[in-house]
């Protein structure tokens, strides 16, 4: 949505000298400090008054210092991190909890050199003017929180500002936060392929295959901590729970119910397990008999997980499958919003959106998607508040496309939508294309989707060329052959023909 900060339309220059957030960030601690910093300045203290004649001096021209109230202090902190106001540190702080806490269904386990060459691209990109690192320098650096882009691209940023945008796109809190983690992560891997077969941990895991409830309860009393998930755990989903849920849906007999029965009276929480299974883990998505199990199992498509975000929301931004979408939607009543309704399919709700050709109505700008807070990777960063309508549509008409909402996509379309709207560099049809989703990529060509044009950063190539390169790096892949039928990309006989043409002849002895 727009801005209704007065310092952020008067275009505010953009702060150079700022202190870094702390590395584990929390609303909690600023409110705390707010208070605390009040009281010092109420009671004359010269480093506080100090800080407040830096960040905010009209608070002390316009009141003695035990007249200054809490907002003064709040705002003084606010500024001295980089950002406009208080406000806005508020909504910083609670995008970043709703991104930590997203569902997972793995954990960054990259070593230190590898980020480090992350947040150098991150510099470069920058300098390069890109559009996207300018969006996750609006949504995860203090001092350009919700700035406009052109203010990002003309002020330099730093290594640290960098590091912590690489921190951010994985969700973690901090610099610092993603380096930890990803230690722990490596110490997990690490250990779980060295497992030995006689580890308790395998020999439960063994036990619930087998359904049998009394070796896994020897082994529970041997092994206690193996009641107790790590976070580790959590995030790469290797839990006893989850296992024994896996089992069950699987072998669908008595003996795996009861190992399960088993595991919630030693104190483990099946429900949480099965209600977080209705977030779309990987390969759950495009099978509706899966999520159709969970749900008569007792998973409960109400429940609202950590992140803020209700289960449907989830559903239709992780699935990328409308089948298993509509399992959750007939369960529940959802919000107001465009793209919900794009999502589910509902052309009406979706023009009622809609205030004239490229217009949308004022709710139309509302309640809009962010990707990362469900953990949904690359596809999208959280609104930006510049944001056009015609950005915030074709938001829409990918998230119809992700469900095979054909009519809702022709829908947008006619209310002045290019099909090629690709305000970050990335067309829906070279997403789909890329990622092989047939169906989708074919309606857009069939829609006039440009297959020849070529495109420039984040991607390189046409719609046409990842259709062929599909086949040249899996000849034997039927989704890519369906794409290049009618992509008219040649034939794959044409197509390997023609690598074998191109590779070298063998030295000679």
């Amino acid at each position: 949505m727009s801005s209704t900060n007065p310092a952020h339309r008067r275009g505010e220059p953009i702060a150079r000298d700022v202190r870094p957030l702390p590395t584990a960030p929390s609303l909690e601690f600023e409110r705390k400090e707010a208070k605390a910093l009040l009281k010092q300045m109420r009671a004359g203290h010269a480093d506080a008054l100090r800080r407040m004649h830096s960040r905010h001096p009209a608070a002390l021209r316009d009141s003695r210092p035990d007249e200054l109230k809490l907002a003064d202090a709040q705002h003084m902190i606010a500024r001295e991190y980089g950002f406009a106001s208080w406000p806005r540190l508020v909504e910083y702080f609670e995008e970043m909890e709703r991104h930590r806490n997203a569902p997972r269904h793995n954990s960054p386990d990259d070593g230190l050199e590898r980020f480090e060459q992350l947040a150098q691209g991150v510099v470069r990109q920058h300098q390069r003017g890109d559009p996207i690192v300018a969006r996750e320098l609006a949504h995860f650096v203090p001092r350009f929180y919700a700035r406009p882009i052109a203010g990002i691209l003309a002020t330099p940023i730093t290594e640290d500002e960098a590091r912590l945008v690489v921190a951010r796109e994985r969700r973690r809190g901090s610099w610092a936060e993603l380096i930890e983690r990803a230690s722990a992560s490596r110490a997990w891997k690490t250990d779980e392929m060295g497992e030995r077969a006689d580890a308790p941990r395998a020999r439960a895991r063994i036990a619930i295959r087998a359904g049998d409830v009394d070796a896994l309860d020897a082994i529970l009393d041997e092994s206690p901590e193996l009641l107790s998930p790590s976070s580790i755990d959590r995030e790469w989903r290797s839990t006893l729970a989850g296992m024994a849920l896996s089992s069950e849906r699987e072998a669908k007999t008595a003996d795996a119910r009861r190992v399960t029965n088993l595991l919630a009276s030693r104190g483990i929480d099946v429900q949480r397990e099965l209600d977080e299974r209705l977030l779309g883990w990987p390969h759950d998505g495009s099978r509706p008999e899966t999520v159709r199990w969970y749900l008569d199992r007792g998973a409960n498509p109400s429940w609202m997980p950590s992140n803020g975000i209700t289960v449907l929301e989830h559903a239709i931004v992780r699935y990328e499958n409308g089948a298993c979408v509509d399992l959750i939607a007939e369960r529940v009543t959802p919000r107001r919003a465009l793209w919900i309704a794009a999502g589910l399919g509902d052309v009406a709700g979706v023009r009622s959106f809609v205030a004239g050709k490229g217009k949308l109505t004022r709710e139309g700008r509302l309640n809009r998607p962010d990707p990362i807070a469900m953990g949904k990777m690359f596809a999208g960063l959280p609104p930006h508040h510049d944001d056009n309508d015609l950005e915030i549509i074709r938001e829409a008409f990918q998230i119809a496309g992700w469900n095979e909402r054909w009519a809702v996509m022709d829908a947008l379309l006619d209310v002045g939508l290019p099909v090629d709207h690709a305000p970050m560099g990335v067309p829906l049809l070279l997403y789909a294309v890329a990622n092989l989703l047939v169906p989708l990529a074919e309606f857009l060509v069939s829609r006039g989707a440009d297959l020849d044009r070529e495109w420039a950063s984040p991607v390189n190539g046409s719609a046409r060329a990842f259709a062929r390169s599909h086949v040249e790096n899996d000849p034997n892949n039927d989704n890519a052959r369906r794409l290049l039928s009618f992509c008219n990309a040649r034939t794959p006989e044409a197509i390997l023909a023609e690598m074998d043409e191109k590779q070298q002849s063998p030295l000679p002895p």
